[in-house]
């Protein structure tokens, strides 16, 4: 089956990251490049559980079979823990800031960089297969929180974010 790879190509609705080394959140993280350009998600008490989501372009109308997420990303205190996934507008809701999340997580690697995959086989709103049109107005995010015990902030840097979608290819015609 075919599949396209896609970077961040615009900021989405949650932006707690603070951007280094490059003009907005999403041009930090559409490059693999460690410390020269990311995001740096920092735990406080206002924002116990920093994010940041990124709209893909150029993947409207493919049926998606699944769809990974690949973070690359280290911590720079201990304790920080990773997650990956969608968040959309609550369908049918007039507050443009009501989202919802669906995430995976899993713990961020210290002092190198560790890219982590977090692939989705069903669409995760509904758990359903996939459709076309599925990604429509859906977002990439990432999330930092801290482990549950720690008592001090965490600290994670973000360097590269990537979609992978394998899609089946249109069908326009059936053989008879």
């Amino acid at each position: 089956m075919p599949s396209i790879t896609l970077v961040p190509q615009a900021n989405g609705h949650w932006q707690h990251g603070a951007i280094v080394g490059a003009a907005s959140a999403w041009q930090a993280v559409a490059t693999s490049d460690d410390d020269t350009s990311y995001l740096r998600f920092t735990t406080s008490a206002s924002v116990p559980t920093p994010r940041a989501s990124f709209h893909f372009h150029g993947c409207s109308n493919l049926r998606p079979t699944s769809v990974t997420f690949k973070a690359r990303h280290r911590e720079t205190t201990a304790e920080a823990q990773a997650g990956c996934g969608f968040t959309r507008h609550v369908p049918g809701s007039e507050d443009p800031d009501m989202f919802e999340d669906i995430l995976t997580s899993s713990v961020a690697s210290m002092s190198t960089y560790s890219t982590t995959n977090h692939p989705y086989t069903v669409h995760p709103f509904t758990g359903a297969a996939w459709r076309a049109g599925d990604l429509n107005g859906m977002e990439a995010l990432f999330v930092v929180s801290k482990h549950p015990l720690s008592a001090h902030p965490v600290v994670l840097r973000l360097t590269y974010l990537e979609v992978v979608i394998v899609y089946d290819e249109p069908t326009f015609y059936e053989a008879r």
